[in-house]
């Protein structure tokens, strides 16, 4: 029987399961049990490595899913809140157009009451212009009529010294 090293290095993954085959197929050979167990054992480590790697590797895949199934979730909930904030950005543009347009409605209403209120204010003062010329005119024509009145009166009564002096 041969005498087995324990320090001696193990083979592992797929070199590992078949030298665990050939130490187990040696082993039950030459009727050596523990070379035959070490090489069982060899090869149980190997397929619980090959086992371990496998799932080593289904768990970073599960994670790389986990952490992209994240930044999609993430990246959703970013468009979601830019989208939010546009339509508020729009909302709100609509809201300031509308006031500065309902502002100028308002001014361009004063304007026009204003506009009104001054050609009223001076038709007005037109008409009164009018009138004012109007009684002047009047005054002016009943004046001119009392002269005339007066110096036909002064006429007739001179008329009248002349018919019969003393009555007057």
């Amino acid at each position: 029987m041969a005498r087995h090293d324990t320090d001696e290095q193990v083979a592992s993954g797929g070199l590992g399961r078949i030298v665990g085959k050939l130490k187990s197929g040696v082993g039950a050979v030459f009727g050596d049990e523990k070379l035959r167990r070490e090489g069982n054992l060899q090869q149980a480590q190997a397929d619980a490595e090959r086992e371990a790697e496998q799932l080593a590797a289904q768990a970073e895949k599960a994670k790389r899913e986990a952490d992209l199934e994240a930044r999609q979730v993430a990246t959703e909930a970013e468009r979601r809140r830019l989208k939010a904030d546009v339509a508020a950005e729009r909302r709100e543009e609509e809201i300031e157009a509308h006031a500065a347009k309902e502002e100028a409605r308002v001014k361009a209403q004063a304007r026009r009451k204003k506009s009104e209120i001054t050609a009223a204010q001076r038709t007005k003062e037109k008409r009164a212009a009018v009138q004012a010329k109007a009684a002047e005119a009047k005054a002016a024509a009943e004046k001119a009529k009392a002269a005339r009145v007066e110096r036909a009166a002064a006429v007739k009564e001179q008329a009248a010294d002349m018919i019969d002096p003393k009555e007057h």
